[in-house]
């Protein structure tokens, strides 16, 4: 016996909005699951605008971030900013990486440019003072290291209670 053909299964190829190339239908998305409709631009030319306009919402995510470095009043606020930055991006290389292209994607002379290179500059001298204000903890007994870390523990704590508060 002849077995039947499904004369709805086949359809007629497409032309992409985008790219204009005429595709295979299956190179399009459909609308909902099961719909015989399919979006105008193929499978490559959407990824393609999705990979774009997350970068425009990671580049204006970037931007306001960095803009809350810029705009720390002391360091307390400075080192909160900073280390929420590095939360946000999951770790400081995430981060280094998504401010490096931030500012490198910004136009010459703008002030999301300017705010990013200025928000370098407070997170380096943030770093030069916790730096010079570190002391050499290697000549110190355990009971002072601990003594020490008591107190960076409360003064922390502290800190995030009040933050808390605001």
């Amino acid at each position: 016996m002849r077995e039947a053909v499904d004369v709805l299964a086949f359809e007629p190829p497409k032309f992409c909005n985008v790219c204009l190339e005429l595709l295979p239908a299956d190179q399009f998305r459909r609308f909902k699951a099961g719909e015989p409709r399919r979006h105008p631009e193929c499978n490559a030319c959407h990824r393609n605008a999705e990979a774009e306009r997350t970068a425009i919402l990671r580049s204006k995510r970037t931007g306001k971030l960095a803009q809350r470095v810029h705009a720390a009043r002391n360091q307390r606020e400075l080192t909160s900013a900073v280390s929420r930055l590095i939360a946000a991006f999951g770790g400081i290389n995430s981060f280094a990486i998504e401010l490096s292209t931030h500012i490198k994607s910004a136009k010459p002379g703008s002030r999301a440019k300017a705010i990013g290179l200025h928000a370098i500059v407070r997170m380096v001298e943030l770093v030069d003072k916790t730096q010079s204000a570190t002391p050499d903890l290697s000549d110190v007994s355990d009971a002072e290291l601990q003594r020490i870390l008591d107190e960076s523990t409360r003064r922390v704590l502290d800190e995030d209670f009040e933050d808390d508060g605001q």
